[in-house]
């Protein structure tokens, strides 16, 4: 198999001393349609999660849900709002691989990343090749899936895309009780889009986008029954352009994040709260080798964060 040059070399070069798991695309594809199903048995993650389908942190190492970063083909898109990520919103199938790296050391990829950190991973593969892959599924409380992608390219370009749609009326019942969850279905879709194209020998340059957009009820308990209901959106684009050399790679990212909220006390009531924040990213990397014993990494990067709501902004 041919080398591939991942989007974060950081992972690579500076890993030394902790550990390093790697999901690969044969793994992500047994590993169910929601991140937190695939790490939570193939990793040493603890997941806080509200029932299935609903809102999923996760706890490394006894840390709490934003002592986590989640760095999307080499930036954080930890939520500016809460410092975390909902696992529950992110589907595995829509990458080439995932990695899980443990310990402190993963303060690089965001303040605060004291736990460890998950990389979701597009690689880009400048070789002949064409691949489909497609999912199907459907299950118990009216569960239904579809995971469809298409990679190919050639030596001068690389293109992949990919579609996914989860959707359950998930009104499972209580044991022991004649009750079911009432209020626990949930739909979403996720779009993805990554393009590559090599400008020269030493030069590549590419696109990656992610589009999710996802409406759930917020599940109760036989205590306290729920009525709320929840809808988020995350737009996600980034242009990369990299040159590399025989000692040292440079690399800039341009950036622009979207998330955005509503939230309904009741399901029912047309009286909600909102919010949303939109952060654009420029940065700019620098990766020389000085020895085989020493190497330099050095970054400048630029955040600006614009959020309004109904209680902020």
């Amino acid at each position: 198999m041919d080398e591939v040059v991942v989007s974060d070399s950081r992972l690579k070069n500076y890993a030394e001393g902790h550990k390093l798991t790697r999901l690969s695309d044969s793994t992500i594809s047994r590993g169910g349609s929601f991140l937190t199903s695939l790490l939570a048995f193939n990793s040493n993650l603890y997941f806080k999660e509200n029932g299935f389908g609903m809102v999923s942190s996760p706890a490394f190492r006894g840390t709490s849900a934003s002592h986590t970063a989640v760095v999307w083909n080499g930036i954080n898109i930890n939520s500016p709002l809460n410092g975390q990520v909902d696992f529950n919103t992110i589907n595995p199938f829509s990458y080439s691989s995932v990695d899980i790296r443990s310990g402190g050391g993963s303060v690089q990829f965001g303040t605060g990343a004291i736990g460890g950190s998950i990389h979701l991973n597009n690689e880009l593969r400048f070789e002949e090749h064409f691949e489909n892959r497609m999912m199907m599924g459907l299950g118990s409380f009216d569960t239904k899936l579809a995971n469809y992608s298409q990679n190919f390219g050639n030596q001068k370009w690389s293109h992949s895309f990919g579609i996914n749609y989860w959707e359950s009326d998930n009104d499972y019942k209580y044991v022991k009780t004649g009750e079911r969850n009432s209020n626990g279905d949930f739909q979403n879709v996720s779009l993805n889009f990554n393009s590559g194209y090599v400008l020269s020998d030493k030069n590549v340059i590419r696109l990656y986008h992610q589009s999710f957009s996802g409406d759930r009820n917020l599940s109760g308990n036989l205590v306290a029954p729920a009525r709320s209901r929840y809808k988020d959106n995350h737009y996600r684009t980034q242009l990369e352009w990299m040159s590399f050399g025989k000692k040292a790679t440079s690399k800039l990212k341009l950036a622009h994040l979207f998330e955005g909220f509503t939230y309904y006390e009741n399901k029912d009531s047309d009286t909600f709260s909102e919010g949303g924040v939109t952060t654009l990213l420029a940065r700019y990397a620098y990766d020389i080798e000085l020895s085989d014993f020493f190497r330099v990494y050095t970054f400048l990067q630029y955040d600006n964060y614009q959020g309004s709501g109904s209680s902020f902004g």
